[in-house]
């Protein structure tokens, strides 16, 4: 058997860092795929509780102004929006699991001269919530509306 003395080709040692390095980018690769996943994940969730607290401020603005008595009441309103996006009144204050955001409605007098005077106007907080899906937490918008 003739040994050829100008053989060429890798050694296992060459082959394993060859390895090594391409799991360490690809790995990279992963989590910063992963970590800009979660976060449009969050900005769009974010997005649609923005969205569901600008509804709820139109429509108090809608039936304030159709309504000369305005909406004077101090109890809460709970809504719970459901997977197929139709708004739900909750009496439990407590939606079910197929809701996905849980938006509740705090109407509170206020003075527009912070002292008290005879200038009074309706404000409102309007507060989504939701269990989000990216970092596996309940998140909240809240929004301060007033008439």
């Amino acid at each position: 058997m003739k040994f050829i003395k100008s053989q060429t080709g890798d050694t296992i040692i060459e082959v394993m860092m060859a390895i090594v390095v391409m799991s360490g980018v690809l790995g990279a690769t992963f989590a910063v795929s992963n970590r800009s996943l979660k976060s449009t994940q969050a900005n769009h969730e974010r997005f649609q509780a923005q969205m569901y607290a600008n509804q709820q401020a139109e429509w108090i603005k809608v039936y304030s102004a159709n309504n000369r008595q305005g909406l004077t009441t101090n109890a809460a309103t709970v809504f719970c929006m459901n997977g197929s996006a139709s708004l739900v009144a909750d009496t439990n204050a407590s939606c079910t699991k197929e809701s996905l955001y849980k938006i509740s409605i705090t109407p509170k007098q206020m003075s527009k001269d912070f002292s008290g005077g005879a200038n009074e106007y309706n404000t409102f907080f309007i507060r989504v919530t939701w269990d989000s899906l990216a970092n596996g937490k309940q998140d909240q918008l809240e929004l301060v509306y007033g008439i």
